[in-house]
């Protein structure tokens, strides 16, 4: 899903601002790594990590973001 999302954002010029899920951050911040390694630029790609009730507040009621994408799966699980 994250190749999904930041591929097409990038390749299309935008900074991304992403809120992986609180139970599966790891796999994001690793992406990030690579992306780093690989010579993006600064703030290309920014990960914001915690509970969805402060971290996703603070990213919605952000002045400076245009855009929020929300991708709720949470229902998968309760199935």
């Amino acid at each position: 899903m994250f190749s999904w999302k930041v591929a097409p954002a990038l390749a299309t010029g935008n900074s991304i601002v992403l809120k992986p899920s609180e139970f599966t951050p790891l796999t994001s911040l690793r992406m990030c790594t690579f992306i780093q390694e690989v010579g993006f630029p600064p703030g290309s790609v920014n990960v914001v990590t915690g509970y969805g009730n402060t971290a996703g507040n603070a990213i919605t009621t952000h002045m400076k973001i245009d855009k929020v994408r929300p991708h709720l799966f949470y229902m998968i699980g309760q199935v």
